[in-house]
């Protein structure tokens, strides 16, 4: 008899429907404005550097060819790849891996708007309206401190946990 509860019992597994995770408004939001503040906005070099090839310019190559940006768009990359898991929700460390890699992008972003408000202006940025580190402190600032915040706080609480299977969700989950 327990062999047959047992063939029983599988067949009831494999036709009641899987349940299906709902991923939380607050964490859709979370991923997307990750992937476009540390995956799209860092790789805008790429496109400089394609856009210049293809329309066989020369301008704007000096800049966008450093290595400061080329390490920005690595870091993208990976941040990107991190949100598509994230997205679809497994493996289980996707969720502390996003929350290092918003953190280090945070991290560099400051690293270089600080090098930026510190260096000297070139010849290109003498006399514009933008040249003042307030400007760049105003647009960036509130984007810099806000983002890597929320993300950090939403991804910490009990939905975001529960989708990724760490507390509150289905332990047998793998």
């Amino acid at each position: 008899m327990p062999v047959k509860a047992a063939r029983t019992a599988r067949k009831t597994a494999r036709s009641t429907p899987a349940a299906l995770r709902f991923r939380p408004l607050g964490l859709t939001l979370a991923i997307l404005a990750t992937a476009l503040g540390y995956g799209l906005i860092p790789m805008l070099p790429v496109l400089l550097v394609l856009w210049t090839a293809l329309t066989g310019r020369e301008i704007g190559l000096e800049m966008a060819n450093t290595p400061l940006n080329w390490l920005g768009v690595l870091l993208g990359v990976a941040v990107l790849v991190a949100c598509v898991f994230a997205w679809w929700g497994r493996p289980r460390g996707v969720r502390r891996a996003l929350l290092i890699l918003v953190w280090l992008s945070t991290a560099f972003m400051l690293y270089r708007v600080g090098l930026a408000l510190t260096s000297a202006p070139s010849l290109g940025q003498v006399g514009g309206s933008l040249s003042s580190g307030m400007a760049v402190l105003l647009c960036q600032g509130p984007v810099l401190v806000f983002v890597p915040l929320y993300v950090t706080w939403y991804l910490n609480r009990a939905p975001a946990r529960a989708f990724y299977g760490h507390g509150g969700g289905n332990p047998d989950r793998t």
